[in-house]
């Protein structure tokens, strides 16, 4: 936990194990210290953490991940990429960290996604900064037959 806070790059090495570690607050533990030191040899473990069944590894993952936001958007688009739902919805987190414009039409031509967690996830990662092509495309899940979904749509706000 000392290694995040002074930046001990030179730990990397010892804390990419213990990212994998079944002791799962040790893992969680070794990923926030690798966001906090933000070196580069982190982010294929950061990478092959999305993928984790555990919600809070798959966050420690993403903000890792995000630390670098170039290679950050590329992952994210490939994991949007999967027939995987909760990879999807990993990557439209991921996206949503460090989207630029471009990203956010990018995002926003998910809405259209015929799944409804995936629309809850863009929906949430846009909120408030809905491209202006694509705010027909949230009022219109106002309308959607699943009402949460429904919900979610009606308090996304669309933004300026």
């Amino acid at each position: 936990q000392a290694a995040g806070p002074v930046k001990a790059r030179e730990a990397i090495g010892d804390l990419i194990p213990l990212a994998a570690s079944p002791d799962r607050l040790l893992a969680i533990a070794a990923l926030a210290s690798m966001t906090e030191i933000a070196d580069e040899q982190a982010l294929p473990t950061g990478q092959a953490l999305l993928g984790s069944s555990d919600l809070a590894i798959r966050k420690a993952a993403i903000a890792l991940v995000a630390k670098f936001p170039d290679r950050a958007r590329t992952i994210a688009k490939q994991q949007m990429d999967s027939s995987d739902e909760r990879l999807i919805r990993t990557g439209v987190e991921l996206l949503a960290k460090v989207a630029n414009e471009e990203d956010l039409t990018f995002l926003g031509r998910r809405l259209r996604d015929p799944r409804a967690g995936v629309k809850i996830s863009v929906m949430t990662a846009l909120n408030g900064r809905v491209p202006a092509d694509h705010r027909a495309d949230l009022a219109a899940l106002m309308a959607d037959p699943n009402p949460l979904v429904r919900a979610v749509a009606a308090r996304t706000d669309p933004g300026r």
